[in-house]
């Protein structure tokens, strides 16, 4: 079964203790392989997920739009290319590129589109 659970939690269909429920029940059949199409994830929410964000904040930025610089050096930042890095605190996450080296914890409101 594919669900959107991101869209499910954006719209307040299931909570994020049922979303990582659905996760793990997903993770620990036979169907671990497919978690990407079976939770309707595209590669730059996964790989976001892979670095600690959890399924709430990443519906956000889903329905809100990623940031498009660098919380580093303020450089154009295209998620699809996948050479960034997430930075998170509590509820609010913002991307760094891999070059790019935090002197200190950056954070975007994850209400914000990172413009």
């Amino acid at each position: 079964m594919i669900i959107d659970i991101l869209t499910e939690l954006f719209n307040k269909r299931i909570n994020l203790s049922k979303a990582n429920a659905i996760y793990e029940e997903i993770m620990d059949s036979k169907y671990a392989g497919d978690v990407v199409l079976l939770l309707n994830l595209t590669q730059e929410e996964w790989s976001a997920f892979c670095q600690g964000a959890d399924f709430d904040l990443i519906s956000k930025r889903r329905h809100k739009g990623w940031p498009r610089k660098c919380a580093i050096c303020n450089k154009t930042l295209d998620v699809k290319k996948q050479d960034w890095f997430v930075f998170f605190t509590g509820n609010k996450i913002t991307l760094r590129h891999v070059v790019c080296f935090p002197l200190s914890s950056p954070t975007l409101d994850s209400s914000s589109s990172g413009q």
